[in-house]
């Protein structure tokens, strides 16, 4: 195997294995539903690891293009090993937009609850000033006096 095979194999497996790590982030975020204090660090989680894959990208961009020009030249057994990780990388992906879908769902869900919850709360205090007559603006601004 030439270098650049090498190192496109090793730049294709890091980045898989990240990519499995973030869909696992985002099994485990589907599994707690409406965790928010799981969700915030999933999601940090998620950053540093987006941010690791775009790294690797970065640094295999050359190679991947050199792929694209030479694939045709290499042995069978090199070009099934390096299609088969983008296939993987792909699929990885795919379930990780399917997840992402479910995901933005049950936040929409938590935050319609959330906004239901604060608008009860709201209605209670605006009982309760009623009740005590207390800011409701129409109180009087001076009183007359008979001299």
């Amino acid at each position: 195997m030439n270098k650049e095979v090498v190192a496109l194999i090793a730049g294709l497996e890091e980045e898989l294995d990240l990519y499995r790590q973030m869909l696992e982030i985002s099994n485990q975020q589907v599994e707690r539903g409406g965790d928010v204090d799981f969700l915030f660090s999933a999601l940090k989680k998620k950053q540093e690891l987006v941010l690791k894959i775009q790294s690797i990208d970065d640094r295999l961009a050359e190679l991947k293009m050199w792929w694209k020009q030479n694939r045709g030249d290499l042995p069978r057994e090199e070009k099934e090993r390096i299609a088969a990780l983008f296939e993987e990388i792909e699929a990885v992906v795919k379930r990780l937009l399917e997840l992402e879908g479910v995901l933005v769902e049950q936040v929409q869900k938590s935050k319609d609850r959330l906004e239901a919850d604060l608008s009860q709360v709201n209605a209670g205090k605006k009982a309760v000033k009623a009740y005590y007559g207390k800011g409701t603006g129409k109180e009087a601004r001076f009183v007359d006096r008979r001299r």
